[in-house]
């Protein structure tokens, strides 16, 4: 959740599960 709060600051995350989701896709999308 630290990340995405760098990531995406002011946006709420419904959840420690849909934080983990979350960062994985965006790393996913990052590596490509």
């Amino acid at each position: 959740q630290a990340m995405l709060k760098v990531l995406l600051p002011g946006v709420k995350v419904a959840g420690a599960d849909a934080a983990d989701a979350l960062a994985v896709a965006i790393a996913d999308a990052h590596l490509g």
